[in-house]
């Protein structure tokens, strides 16, 4: 028997301007046309790592296990996994996993993500001591590129942790524009076997709904438990062999510098 494509979009936010079932349709339909691009259209497993924290997107999303939803005629079924805090969504034939995780921000203004639990302590820490504290808990700790955030100051730290060997999973981020040159942390990581993990990062903007699903990676030969899919894809990350292969394309340039205006003003209008 044939092992499903595993794609991952490590990086996503259920916006509070998002509704659910255009959330699930659209990480559904961009899933299934990469999966298509490489040849796995009827035979893929996705998953979504939820980034939002217990209180925000997460539990949101809890509202719906155990509904049928339905967009345009088709019908969506949310699931609890009976041995993990994932849920299964059922779309056609096709099975996306939601990993509820948390983006934490340091004292240095640093992201952290960690992904297998939202469970974490709300104390603001420096960025050593988070990817300490969250690594100690076995879930999956990712320290993903932010806008302007690995340069100066705090991209000698970034260096610090890549050199020491602090981390074993980078994010590459969507909303990064395509027309942006990767930062030299990429290289670096890439040198010291440390991982590179893709995801969209959507940002709280209507039009960002469609980007859940759309740039990511994918793994080949995973085998995904039903019952424990964030265990079970874990295993495979932690495999050196096991190739990470990216998949989609960040955002445009123009999009970039619009919606980065878009967000300021947003800041200054609360």
């Amino acid at each position: 028997m044939i092992t499903p494509v595993t794609l991952i979009d490590s990086h996503v936010h259920f916006q509070n301007c998002f509704t659910l079932e255009t959330f699930l349709w659209n990480s559904y339909s961009n899933f299934k046309r990469n999966a298509e691009k490489i040849g796995s259209n009827k035979n893929f497993n996705s998953f979504l790592f939820l980034t939002d924290g217990y209180e925000e997107g997460y539990k949101r999303i809890l509202k719906s296990i155990n509904r049928d939803l339905y967009y345009s005629g088709n019908k969506i079924s949310l699931i609890k996994s009976a041995d993990e805090e994932s849920i299964n969504v059922k779309i056609n034939d096709s099975n996306i996993y939601i990993i509820p995780g948390k983006q934490i921000i340091t004292k240095e203004n640093l992201e952290v993500l960690v992904v297998g639990s939202n469970k974490t302590s709300s104390k603001k820490t420096d960025v050593y001591s988070t990817i300490r504290d969250l690594s100690k808990s076995g879930n999956l700790v990712i320290l993903p590129l932010g806008i302007g955030k690995w340069l100066g100051k705090r991209g000698l730290i970034v260096d610090d942790i890549i050199k020491k060997g602090l981390i074993s999973f980078l994010g590459d981020n969507g909303g990064v524009s395509s027309f942006i040159k990767s930062p030299r942390q990429f290289e670096s990581a890439k040198n010291l076997e440390i991982r590179i993990l893709p995801g969209t990062d959507p940002l709280p903007i209507k039009s960002e709904i469609d980007r859940p699903g759309s740039f990511g990676f994918f793994l080949k030969e995973c085998k995904i438990d039903k019952n424990k899919p964030f265990s079970s894809l874990l295993t495979c990350l932690k495999i050196p062999q096991k190739e990470i292969i990216s998949y989609g394309h960040r955002i445009s340039f123009l999009n970039l510098i619009k919606y980065q205006i878009y967000m300021r003003y947003l800041k200054f209008t609360k």
